[in-house]
């Protein structure tokens, strides 16, 4: 499993009284890995917590920052680059494209329901 992060938009930590999941899993895209991106879990209206971000590195993710995900259903929205092009370094560097349809991030419809649960849930997307 790879190390995981995290990035949360409001200051919500483990302390926040919120019931929270590790997740990991492998995300493809047209049967091959996603060698670099973001999985993003945005809770929908009825969920509490933050926006939860980790990384795709090699076609796996893993979120335990913090305690994992907000138990709770939860829009994905996924961004890939090519993992061949640099890192932007400052805001005059251009964006590196995004390589996945807009179906996945932007106007994503896919959503995932987390159960409040010990150890790790394990959520695999197989994109097309």
């Amino acid at each position: 499993m790879i190390a995981s992060t995290l990035v949360s938009v409001t200051g919500c930590g483990p302390n926040d009284g919120l019931q929270r999941v590790r997740v990991h899993g492998r995300v493809t895209y047209q049967g091959q890995p996603v060698m670099d991106g973001q999985i993003r879990f945005s809770p929908d209206p009825g969920t509490e917590g933050p926006l939860s971000i980790a990384k795709i590195i090699d076609g796996e993710y893993a979120h335990d920052a913090q305690g994992g995900v907000p138990a709770g259903t939860h829009q994905i929205r996924v961004l890939a680059w090519d993992h061949k092009l640099p890192i932007p370094q400052g805001p005059t560097d251009p964006e590196r494209p995004q390589i996945l349809p807009a179906k996945y991030n932007t106007e994503s419809e896919l959503t995932i329901t987390i159960e409040a649960q010990g150890g790790w849930l394990e959520k695999n997307f197989e994109l097309e």
